[in-house]
């Protein structure tokens, strides 16, 4: 990634970090989503060789755990992609990512179940 050809622009893993642990630690709606777009796009970043940053386990852990504190109802089905993503990337997933994986399923099976008994 190069801004008007000046290498030294070349956002640095501990950048995204950063950002990823922002949208983790924040209260909005909307965090989670935010959190895997930004995942995503260093993710297509690394992919096309624009850098070569590429997202560690730290990363994947952030969105999960922002995932796992979302209420979004639908965001569980979000987390079959990103462990595979994760697998893609030769990253094994530690007990955090996966206490975070069950977490987020738990969380929108009990809207799921919250919104059948409003039906």
């Amino acid at each position: 990634f190069r801004v008007g050809g000046a290498t030294e622009m070349e956002p640095m893993l501990e950048d995204g970090k950063m950002v990823l642990e922002a949208w983790t630690r924040a209260i909005n709606k909307h965090t989670a989503r935010r959190a895997q777009t930004v995942l995503s796009t260093m993710e297509k970043l690394h992919a096309s060789k624009k850098t070569t940053v590429k997202p560690d386990l730290e990363c994947y852990r952030h969105v999960l755990l922002a995932m796992s504190r979302s209420r979004v109802p639908t965001i569980g089905h979000n987390i079959p992609r990103l462990l595979k993503s994760m697998e893609d990337n030769q990253l094994s997933p530690d007990t955090f990512c996966f206490d975070a994986a069950i977490e987020t399923l738990k969380n929108c099976a009990r809207h799921s179940k919250s919104d059948d008994a409003e039906k």
